[in-house]
């Protein structure tokens, strides 16, 4: 089934209504002839300077997170713990760094637990650092689409993992998640 792909002015919104927004939309990765797809369940949002989880907390702008202040729709693509590519998408206007972390995908062909968390959708659509600052707007190999399918119940809990950062964002609820697949 063909959607329609997600345009910029989707992504070049708040983070907290394009975090909702993006759940039951469906990643699509085109390798050679071939797609890999799935809906979107799990998503995190990050904060941008003023969240002590994010990496852009305190407006710090490095070759790492830079991703995270361009324009909504942008890939922010990197590599945690020398083993896991995480994937997100930044979201808001140029100079806001808030992004969403991806965290769970239904693939309907593998069993969920295959993409289940971030590290395991990132080796499953088969992306790495190559795809640091695309245009899912624009990419030819990588995008979200919106298949106009009803939107489940959404779940909001605490973000997960991130046990160093203070107290008022370890407690804001800044995971969503489709509550059919609550875990």
């Amino acid at each position: 089934m063909k959607g329609k792909r997600l345009l910029r002015e989707f992504y070049c919104r708040a983070g907290e209504e394009v975090a909702p927004d993006l759940l039951g939309k469906y990643l699509i990765r085109k390798i050679g002839n071939k797609k890999r797809e799935g809906k979107i369940t799990e998503i995190e949002l990050y904060k941008g300077v003023s969240d002590s989880a994010s990496h852009a907390y305190g407006g710090r702008v490095t070759s790492r997170n830079k991703a995270m202040w361009a324009d909504g729709g942008f890939l922010y693509v990197y590599f945690i713990y020398g083993m896991y590519w995480m994937l997100n998408i930044s979201v808001s206007r140029k100079g806001i760094p808030d992004c969403i972390l991806i965290r769970g995908i239904d693939t309907y062909v593998f069993p969920f637990a295959k993409t289940d968390g971030p590290g395991k959708i990132c080796k499953h659509f088969e992306i790495n650092d190559s795809f640091y600052m695309e245009d899912i707007t624009e990419s030819k190999r990588l995008w979200v689409e919106d298949r106009g399918i009803d939107k489940e119940k959404i779940i909001k809990t605490k973000r997960i993992g991130i046990n160093s950062s203070r107290e008022y964002w370890k407690k804001r609820k800044l995971r969503f998640l489709l509550s059919s697949y609550q875990c």
